[in-house]
């Protein structure tokens, strides 16, 4: 955990997250869901099932972590390519799962590329 007098505590988590326990907040950096998608859509042979994996730890993090509130930092979407019908469905999915969960973007250099995850999360 860091802590600096007069500012608070941050705890550093795998998975380049952070969670700041008094506000519960989760911090999340580069999450490029539908990297995968966009690779193999370019002829990369890498394997699926890697945004189940992505969502399935982050569901972890806040499980672990009880945060009321996710910012992710810039990249939560990789690229348009990526924005296939199976990882929008798992987006949803994890959405519904977490439907209190109060969700913040701060675009990053491929969100302006990949465009605006959907309303609906």
């Amino acid at each position: 955990m860091w802590q600096r007098a007069g500012v608070g505590r941050l705890q550093l988590w795998p998975h380049k997250a952070a969670f700041d326990p008094d506000l519960g907040l989760l911090l999340v950096a580069d999450a490029h869901i539908g990297k995968a998608q966009s690779f193999r859509r370019l002829g990369v042979p890498v394997p699926a099932g890697t945004t189940a994996e992505a969502l399935d730890r982050l569901s972890a993090l806040l499980q672990a972590t009880g945060a009321t509130q996710l910012v992710f930092l810039g990249d939560f979407l990789h690229a348009a390519t990526g924005r296939s019908a199976g990882t929008l469905a798992a987006l949803a999915a994890w959405r519904d799962r977490h439907p209190a969960l109060a969700l913040t973007l701060v675009r990053g250099n491929h969100d302006a590329h990949a465009g605006d995850p959907p309303a609906s999360l």
